[in-house]
Parts: structure tokens; C-alpha cells; sequence
């Protein structure tokens, strides 16, 4: 088996019976391990335990140490990831360095995502256009693991690391569908996280495909355009029957984004976009058309608020024009002045018409 372009081998032999499993050894942070120094525990789940570890060349990857109660069961569907991993080479997957067996206990060494967050962390409190472009750079990377014929079935937030520069690492193909791997019997299909689980995975897991992963992003977009899941429930009763038959109201993004929401939700596995590369088609589409849509509502605004401007500017001019236009009142005659004694002035008066008077004769 080949991970980016270098030789993975993986040394499982036979798997481990239950008995030695339960005595294998503890691993603890300090210890070092067929070349591997655990410098730190970062995680656990379902599937084990996940380290911080220095390999043999020096760097730091992630290790992830499988779970001494899983049994083979749980052992087939960790060796299955590794696999799974090492076929998958691009950005936006995890990538797988090596694999092997410590003690009885398989690992599966994994580059170290510096910072990691799950894609809920990382996208609360980040606008609208922030959301979308990140779960179409998650839509891009899942298109090139359906175009390998594998199917996640677990796609979530936590499945999601997100690194500080914002770039999403979709991980944990333990429970992954490829085409070469054998269908586990109907009650081992019953796999999955119900938050994000499309009805077939509740019902009939035969119809398990592509369409399975469009419906977990149908589940993600809804979270990242109203800020709440479509289907939570307290109950996994409650859950089933919200996902199988209760009524979804669309998140109110718009027209555009509401209807590729709705339709990756469709219950009808053959009413969804095919796969991850169709529902990323349509989610740019609708994009484009919620930012035109922005946009128009911007320039309506902006040319209101300029006609508004204008008409009271208009109104300004007019009313100063007519100001300008008016005739000045005219000023009252002043009152003649009176003396401190209380009388007028004698009046002056005025000269003769023909010059002084001349003197009487003699």
C-alpha cells in the first residue's frame, strides 16, 4: 500500500484475539514506541487514542492507538482507514504516513494538524461568505474521495480538523465504504453519528453512497446558514422520526441557498445531488447568485439614499433662490431729534430764490 508516494506497510498479521488484547500494554505519554515518542495525548474516541508524537525522523505527527475492547471487528475497520487514508493523496484529506502494531495494539500514524480546531469552532462567529467558502473547499476535498468510490458515512464538525490557516482536513475514515471492501452485515451498517445521518443509514443500509455524505453537508450548510441543526432531538427515537418524517423548515438564507440546502436534505436519496462535486457546483452557483442579489440590494440603497440627498438638496437651493429673489422691506422715515429743553430745532431755512436781500435805499 502506497500514502503519498511512499511505501506503507502495514504489519497487523492475524488480528489479536480478545485475550491478547486485554493484555497488551498501557501507552502513556513519555514512552517510546517502535521508533515513535508520545509526547501527548490529544484526543479520544470511539476508535482509540490519539497522540502528539515525534516519529523517527524527527517530526511531529499524530498517532492514533486503537482501543484495547474494540475486538476484530473494531480492528478490521481501523486497518480499513489506514487503507482508505493512503489512497487518498490531496489537500483537504488527512494524510497517512505509516501503520503498524504496538504490543497487540494496530496504530495509525497521520499527519499533525498544528492548532487544530473541528469545523464548529472554527466557524462560530464567521459571517455568512466566510461559512460557505469553507464547506466548499470540505465539498472539493470529499468530491475527490467519491471519485475513488468511497463513501465517509461520519462526515461531521468533529471530523473536520481546521488549521490555523483555515484549511479544512477532513479525517477519520474508520467507518468509510469503498467498493473493494466487503458490506458488514445489516446490524454493523447501523454506523454513524445521528446528528448528521441521512435516512438510508437508519433504515436500509444497502442504499448507502455518495448521496449518503451530500446529505452531512446538507446538515452542515444548514447549521452554517441559520446556526442550528435541522434535526437535533434529545432522544435517538426523537431523532429518527425528525429525520425520517418530520417537517424542515428551510434556514432562511434566500431563495438560492435555501433550495440547495433543502435539496441535499431530500430524503429521497435519488432527489439529492448526486455527490460532493454536484452539490459544490450548485452551492458556487447559488453563492453567485446571493451576492448579485447583495449587491442590487446594495445599489437600490445607495441610489435611495443619493435621491434622498438630492431632493433635500434641491429643496436647500430652491428655498435660498427665493430668499435671493425678494424685494428688501423698506426703512421708516427717522423721527426728528428733539433738543435737551424738549423742543425742536428751529427749522433751517431755505435761501430766496433771486440771492440775499438787497438794502433798503438810503
Amino acid at each position: 500500500m502506497r500514502a503519498n508516494g511512499e511505501e506503507v506497510h502495514w504489519e497487523f498479521g492475524d488480528l489479536p484475539t480478545r485475550e491478547e488484547t486485554e493484555r497488551s500494554v498501557s501507552f502513556a505519554p513519555g514512552s517510546e514506541l517502535d521508533g515513535y515518542v508520545l509526547l501527548e495525548q490529544i484526543g479520544r474516541g470511539g476508535g482509540g487514542t490519539v497522540f502528539r508524537a515525534r516519529d523517527p525522523l524527527g517530526r511531529e505527527v499524530a498517532l492514533k492507538l486503537m482501543r484495547e475492547d474494540l475486538g476484530p471487528r473494531g480492528l478490521k475497520r481501523f486497518r480499513r482507514e489506514g487503507e482508505l487514508l493512503a489512497r487518498l493523496c490531496r489537500p483537504g484529506v488527512l494524510r497517512v504516513h505509516a501503520a503498524g502494531t504496538l504490543g497487540t495494539r494496530p496504530y495509525l500514524v497521520t499527519e499533525f494538524v498544528e492548532g487544530a480546531r473541528d469545523a464548529e469552532a472554527y466557524l462560530a462567529g464567521r459571517g455568512r461568505e466566510e461559512r460557505i467558502a469553507f464547506l466548499l473547499e470540505v465539498a472539493d476535498a470529499l468530491a475527490a474521495v467519491h471519485e475513488q468510490g468511497i463513501v465517509h458515512r461520519d462526515l461531521k464538525p468533529s471530523n473536520i480538523l481546521v488549521d490555523p490557516a483555515g484549511r479544512p482536513h477532513i479525517a477519520d475514515f474508520g467507518l468509510a465504504l469503498a467498493p473493494d471492501h466487503t458490506r458488514m452485515s445489516r446490524t454493523e451498517e447501523f454506523v454513524g453519528t445521528p446528528l448528521s445521518m441521512a435516512p438510508e443509514q437508519w433504515k436500509d443500509s444497502a442504499a448507502v453512497g455518495p448521496h449518503t455524505d451530500v446529505w452531512a453537508l446538507g446538515v452542515l450548510l444548514y447549521w452554517a446558514l441559520c446556526d442550528r441543526y435541522p434535526f437535533a432531538g434529545a432522544t435517538l427515537a426523537e431523532q429518527f422520526a425528525r429525520v425520517t418524517s418530520g417537517p424542515l423548515d428551510p434556514p432562511g438564507a434566500g431563495a438560492a441557498l435555501d433550495a440547495v440546502c433543502m435539496r441535499a436534505l431530500a430524503r429521497d436519496p435519488k432527489e439529492r445531488y448526486a455527490d460532493a462535486a454536484a452539490f459544490a457546483r450548485a452551492l458556487r452557483q447559488a453563492q453567485d447568485a446571493d451576492q448579485g442579489a447583495s449587491a442590487r440590494t446594495k445599489l437600490r440603497l445607495v441610489v435611495a439614499l443619493c435621491g434622498t440627498a438630492l431632493t433635500t438638496a434641491a429643496a436647500g437651493l430652491v428655498a435660498t433662490a427665493l430668499r435671493a429673489g425678494a424685494p428688501a422691506p423698506e426703512e421708516a422715515p427717522l423721527a426728528p431729534a428733539r433738543t435737551a429743553g424738549g423742543s425742536s430745532p428751529p427749522a433751517p431755512h431755505d435761501p430766496p430764490a433771486n440771492g440775499p436781500p438787497r438794502s433798503a435805499p438810503a
